[in-house]
């Protein structure tokens, strides 16, 4: 009963402070930048061509060099610079909500493996965020690191940088 009161306290603790600094609610979002980074594994298994355009969209170009499964991935998200999110997927393909995005973005059918060869393609990241956090979240500057792997070599390794304000009012935060 200790731990749980205490937890309650905690967590009614953190909003009442994450809630007096933070404006949130619905959002609208610019794409500021995007850039390859280096993910953990030392082998890369592709050769990936990333950018950004009309401020919501980010095109992928991805050869893959061998046949990738049970994808993991690691996510780390930055409010003004302040690290706030950070979690891991042990398998892309059993998670509720990416794996219908990795099924769509490789052209996968179930099996849900990577295959080698080319890939193409686009993400709405204004689409993917309000479906991610359900149409409300923390207005400021976001950064998110994200890596995609498996055990034996890297997917893919990004740092995305989004401008995040109140619905209707998009500028420049950065």
């Amino acid at each position: 009963m200790v731990k749980y009161s205490t937890s309650v306290i905690f967590i009614s603790i953190a909003l009442l402070v994450t809630t007096s600094e933070v404006e949130y609610g619905e959002f609208d979002l610019r794409v500021v930048s995007y850039e390859v980074c280096k993910a953990p594994k030392k082998i890369n298994c592709c050769d990936v061509t990333a950018y950004t355009y009309d401020n919501i969209w980010i095109k992928y170009d991805v050869t893959t060099k061998e046949n990738m499964t049970a994808i993991k991935a690691l996510f780390v998200g930055s409010l003004n610079n302040k690290e706030l999110i950070r979690f891991r997927v042990n398998d892309m393909c059993t998670h509720i909500f990416f794996k219908p995005l990795v099924l769509a973005a490789f052209n996968l059918t179930d099996s849900c493996g990577v295959f080698k060869g080319h890939h193409a393609f686009r993400i709405d990241v204004r689409a993917t965020t309000r479906n991610l956090y359900g149409g409300k979240f923390m207005y400021g500057n976001w950064s998110y690191r994200v890596s995609f792997f498996n055990d034996k070599c890297n997917l893919h390794c990004g740092i995305m940088k989004l401008a995040v304000t109140p619905k209707k009012k998009i500028e420049a935060l950065f």
